[in-house]
């Protein structure tokens, strides 16, 4: 369920943000901030990817068992 005061406070930032910012800048703003989300969302998919890659080896040489060094 969503909460109504979260709404209100969206909507308050961006009532500011049209009043500090303009109407005219607002879409270039937000076009800025949908392309460094976009960045975070890839660099966070590109972590997880690696950290669940290494958690899989890992797991996998334990089940190999104990390595043996001559």
């Amino acid at each position: 369920m969503l909460d109504l005061a979260a709404w209100g406070e969206f909507v308050v930032i961006l009532i500011l943000a049209l009043i500090i910012i303009g109407p005219k800048d607002m879409p270039k703003i937000l076009r800025v901030c949908g392309r460094w989300i976009g960045k975070m969302r890839d660099f966070s998919y590109t972590i997880h990817n690696t950290l669940t890659t290494l958690s899989h080896q890992e797991d996998e040489d334990e089940e190999k068992g104990p390595k043996s060094h001559p």
